[in-house]
């Protein structure tokens, strides 16, 4: 269900760093690498900046988020 609300949030938006973040995790949680790799690296083409503009809760920018699932993901 979790993917299909982020594809209609992507849908609508296709800029939206937030929902193609999510959209990686769900796709890494379920070990489809390939795709989860694509979501991250839309984060770091859509994402306002790593200095901050785009923050989660815990202060880490979405682009090193994403940066941070790519690394631990498996090698190819």
């Amino acid at each position: 269900k979790a993917r299909e609300l982020l594809n209609e949030a992507i849908a609508i938006n296709p800029e939206n760093a937030f929902a193609w973040l999510n959209l990686g995790v769900v796709h890494q949680k379920l070990e489809q690498y390939d795709e989860a790799r694509k979501c991250y690296l839309k984060v770091v083409e859509h994402a306002w900046d790593e200095t901050g503009a785009n923050k989660e809760a815990d202060g880490r920018s979405l682009v090193r988020m994403a940066r941070d699932n790519l690394e631990k993901m498996p090698s190819r």
